[in-house]
Formats: structure tokens, sequence, C-alpha cells
């Protein structure tokens, strides 16, 4: 039991000196005025979803596996509980929109909602002091 704990502290300290160390290494962009590149995947969020629930449904599959080979056919409907994540998650992968597809559709989107309405700015001079105001 101590041996998995050990595991799990030195595996949580990895992971928070690196998340540390990106952060160091982003305040360092920072300061010379460069930014850091996004992450970007070329996947949706539907599929991103889709991904997790087939890697539960087959966790839950493989954990009940033995016990269902050790009970016989009787407890087989037991595997139902992680097949049935494990079907929809690949189905939500699989018939997941084109990420590439996707993406267009976004930036048409977003291009069609910040559409600029240029306006006529009024003609005279601002009253000193206020730059709201126009004469």
């Amino acid at each position: 039991m101590t041996g998995f704990v050990l595991i799990c502290f030195f595996f949580t300290v990895f992971l928070m000196y690196t998340r540390y160390m990106r952060y160091k290494e982003t305040a360092a962009l920072a300061k010379h005025g460069l930014v850091r590149e996004s992450r970007s995947t070329n996947y949706t969020k539907s599929q991103r979803g889709g991904m997790i629930t087939a890697a539960v449904g087959a966790a839950i599959t493989l954990g009940m596996l033995p016990m269902v080979l050790s009970a016989g056919p009787e407890a087989s409907p037991a595997l139902l509980g992680g097949l049935v994540p494990l079907g929809v998650g690949l189905a939500l992968v699989y018939l997941g929109p084109d990420p590439e597809e996707a993406q267009e559709q976004a930036i048409r989107l977003d291009d069609e909602a910040f559409e600029p309405e240029y306006e006529q700015l009024p003609q005279g001079k601002r009253k000193k002091g206020d730059p709201h105001s126009w004469q």
C-alpha cells in the first residue's frame, strides 16, 4: 500500500513541476513580448467527449471482465455497464463532424457575426477636456 501512495505522490509532484516549468516558460516569453502558440487539436467537442466516454466504457468492461469470467454466463449482462458507454463513445467519435468542416463553419459564422457596421461620425469639434462630447 505504501508503494502505491509513493507512486501517486511522485506522479503528482512531477505533474506540479511540469506545470510550474510551463508557467515559467510562458512568463519568460511574455517578458520578451512573445506569445505561446495555442495547443489546438483537430477534434471537435463531441469527438473529445466520445473519446472520454469510450475510454470509460473500455475501463469498466475490462474491470468487470474477470468477475464475469469467474462467475459464469449468468453474470454476462454485467458487461453491459461498460459496453454501452464504449459503443456510445465510439459512435460519437465515428459519427462526429469532420474537424476541418467544423472549423470552416465556425470561421464563417464568426465572419458573419462580426461584420463591422460603419457609422457616420458627427462633424464638428470636441469640447475642450471632454473626449466624448461634440459641438
